[in-house]
């Protein structure tokens, strides 16, 4: 194989930035062979995943560590080099669509004295078309980050923006089809940026690329190059020509046009558009749950768009434009049995249709053939073909928890599962493995009675392979490989596994070298960014309870309010899910009445559900008379409007809107069994943009309340997020963007803070 072509590329983990869960990491396996290589496997929790292995030789002699074996958390088709693009926690790689192996080549230095790995979210980079370029996030604070442009052959970045902030969606930019473009945004401005005047050192400030206000989900590509922009109540469709010609003239493109008009005002905030390939229609999701499509035609009657609203307690995974004329939208919900489900919406006879097209609970992905004949639908334990128009059975591939799928051709697909990245036949059934996703044993075959590392033997399942170390090619051995006692010393070096105290290392590996009786870990921990305990315990006060102890964990208590709008509150269960998190959630009356079925289902989820009170009103307002009668009936209202809906009761804590607090306010909950729950990190996330026709003067943008989340927590801190759309019954509601679309973001600095996320009463018990 050429080398140049067979190539998996692991970018230095310098590059790539590190969140995420304190002591994530945990060596084991070790294998040392009588020339002195070292197998090993590196074990990390991925979100939504799980945990996985990954497999690793070391040479101790000269330190050189290459990966064995490549897990595939993200994947995708580069179609203009014929490669595999994947990303996981240990970098970034690629391999062949049509041969086994790869070649590990480490930017930087290859000799790296740690593994510097993702965890927490993966922030996706975004590659381009023709796999040169990487755009990917640098961190710089909890809510800020650089937005950088590398060339991947010459290891050679730019910075496209500064000061980008963090959100849980990954990088603000896209690449054009050609890969000649991006478009990029940064707090408030859009942006473009041309890949030929950059590699000819014509690149133009960025003042001069300027295309207008507004975020990435205002803009998007269709696949016959034009760039589509949301803005207010219209939306601009331009030629990648006229972006070069310059682009803004009164807050406007220049040569661009008007396509269609939205019966509503887009908000960048919360809403989120896409172009059709062919760019005859785009897509836009309104919010979490309205989605509505405009066909690109000026005179069209907004009567006739097809609009969909999703039922109730449902949130959007994706979307897919199968072709021309046919999309599907893939759905979830946590409150229903079914779990997923797949609407399809097309067009016939100039008009277009949705229906609901399958049902079903485990869903993952879909995925459509390059000619939109067939998608692929990735379930639980296999991937299912269907043709794309009447959902008919084509065939059914098994697979091992599928992740992800790419067609590298109408008839041929690369699948990555839990134990293999494979090339498929849809049509033959004929599969070649082209690398491995974990590795279940390893062990150096034996040759004139000694090991050699010259390959290694790996079982992957019920699998068994050689692999050359050097490429990773694989072969299938003619016999079962001895997969026998593991061996931890040769004549110059004995390793073992050493447990660490903190850190986002369980274990090191240490090599103690017999020569010069010196023992060092084989890999340097990396620095971690503890929030150290306070010298003197602050007493917490169990009527008024605001903190957990401050020196007897690292617990912290994220709060979820649930006053009125259930807007927001997929984003953050589907978070809390992915993390294993267990929270505590306020809800109040008026959120029940409003949302039944969300209520119920927050009933029989793990999550600790208290009382935000009965009306969402300041109970310390001079014009609204609350006396101890009026709290008490308004918990117990709030206490027998839930029971009788869901059957279950509240739990015995509770704080009023607003968290309003007196001592008449605390006293009359306590007498009838209820626990007053305040908070010392204060978000201001309820505050509006606006309160009546004035500025709010407590407003403040989300990265500055994520900064200063960040900045004032402490051991045992209760943070409140507030969920729904603030000020929604005034006159300009809502905010431009909002605290709990970062949730991600805001869990992962707390974890790389050494906190971990629990609820109230765990603070209440370990505080006594």
């Amino acid at each position: 194989m050429n080398t140049a072509r067979k190539m998996l590329l692991i970018l230095s983990m310098a590059f790539l930035p590190v969140t995420g869960a304190v002591g994530d990491v945990v060596f084991s396996d070790l294998h040392l062979s009588p020339d002195n290589h070292l197998l090993f496997q590196a074990e990390v929790q991925a979100p939504g995943i799980g945990r996985y292995r990954a497999a690793f030789l070391t040479e101790l002699i000269n330190g050189h560590t290459r990966a064995l074996t490549v897990f595939p958390e993200q994947m995708q088709y580069l179609s203009a080099v014929d490669e595999i693009h994947v990303q996981n926690r240990f970098g970034i790689f690629r391999l062949r669509s049509d041969e086994s192996g790869f070649l590990s080549v480490i930017a930087g230095d290859s000799r790296s004295r740690s593994i510097d790995l993702t965890l927490g979210a993966l922030s996706e980079s975004l590659v381009s078309p023709d796999g040169q370029y990487l755009i990917r996030l640098e961190r710089q604070s909890p809510s800020q980050a650089h937005l950088i442009l590398q060339n991947i052959g010459s290891g050679e970045e730019i910075v496209l923006s500064r000061g980008v902030e963090r959100t849980d969606s990954g990088p603000p930019a896209k690449f054009s089809p050609d890969g000649s473009v991006i478009v990029y945004s940064d707090t408030s401005s859009l942006y473009y940026f041309s890949i030929p005047a950059y590699e000819t050192g014509r690149l133009t400030s960025e003042r001069f690329r300027r295309i207008g206000d507004g975020s990435i989900g205002q803009a998007d590509f269709s696949e016959n190059g034009y760039l589509f922009l949301a803005r207010g109540r219209v939306i601009y469709r331009t030629s990648l020509n006229a972006l070069f010609a310059r682009s803004l003239l009164h807050d406007g493109f220049i040569s661009s046009t008007a396509v269609a008009r939205l019966p509503f005002a887009f908000e960048s905030g919360l809403d989120s558009m896409r172009a059709a390939p062919d760019g005859r229609s785009v897509l836009i999701q309104r919010g979490s749950d309205h989605l509505q499509l405009f066909p690109i035609q000026p005179a069209t009657d907004i009567t006739d768009i097809p609009a969909l609203r999703l039922p109730p307690g449902t949130q959007l995974l994706e979307t897919t434009w199968v072709r021309d004329g046919l999309l599907y939208i893939l759905v979830t919900s946590p409150f229903s049995s079914d779990r997923t489900s797949l609407y399809r919406v097309r067009q016939s006879g100039g008009r277009w249709t949705t229906d609901r097209a399958l049902s079903t609970q485990d869903i993952r992905s879909i995925v459509s053939s390059p000619d939109g004949r067939r998608i692929a639908v990735l379930q639980r334990d296999r991937v299912v073909i269907r043709d794309s128009e009447a959902l008919d059975l084509v065939s059914t591939i098994s697979a091992d928890r599928p992740l992800n799928v790419v067609w590298t051709s109408n008839d041929e697909l690369v699948l990555g599962d839990f134990e293999t990245i494979r090339r498929v036949n849809v049509g033959t059934a004929r599969e070649q493995v082209l690398a491995l996703s974990r590795a279940d044993r390893l062990s150096f075959p034996v040759r004139a009675g000694q090991e050699s590392a010259e390959s290694v033997n790996v079982l992957t399942g019920l699998r068994a392979f050689v692999m050359d170390p050097s490429s990773a090619g694989l072969e299938t051995p003619e016999d079962t490989p001895d997969f026998g006692l593991r061996n931890t010393v040769s004549d110059r070096f004995r390793v073992y596994l050493d447990v660490l105290p903190s850190g986002r290392y369980r274990n090191q590996i240490m090599v103690r070298n017999v020569a010069s009786l010196e023992t060092r870990p084989l890999f340097e921990t990396p620095p971690f960014r503890f929030r150290p305990l306070p010298e003197t315990a602050e007493p917490a006060d169990f009527e008024y309870f605001r903190h957990g102890s401050r020196v007897r964990s690292r617990d912290v208590a994220v709060v979820i309010n649930l006053p009125r709008s259930s807007e927001g509150l997929l984003h953050v269960l589907d978070v809390l899910d992915r993390y294993e998190i267990t929270a505590t959630m306020f809800i109040g009356g008026e959120f029940i009445r409003r949302n039944p079925e969300a209520t119920r289902a927050l009933a029989r989820s793990r999550h600790e559900i208290g009382s935000l009170f009965a009306v969402h009103r300041d109970l310390t307002d001079a014009e609204f008379s609350a006396d101890e009668s009026f709290i008490q009936q308004g918990l117990a209202e709030t206490q027998d409007l839930y029971f009788n809906l869901t059957g279950s009761e509240l739990s015995l804590i509770w704080h009023a809107p607003y968290y309003a607090s007196s001592p008449l306010i605390r006293s009359a909950g306590a007498a009838i069994g209820y626990r007053y729950i305040g908070r010392d990190v204060e978000t201001l996330d309820w505050v509006p943009l606006w309160t009546g026709e004035r500025r709010s003067a407590l407003y403040q943008p989300t990265s500055a309340l994520l900064e200063r989340v960040v900045r004032n927590v402490m051991p045992g801190s209760i943070i409140n997020l507030t969920l729904g759309i603030p000020g929604e019954t005034g006159l300009f509601p809502g905010r431009p963007d909002y605290l709990w679309q970062r949730t991600e973001t805001l869990i992962n600095e707390l974890q790389d803070l050494g906190f971990s996320v629990q609820p109230v009463s765990t603070l209440l018990s370990r505080a006594r």
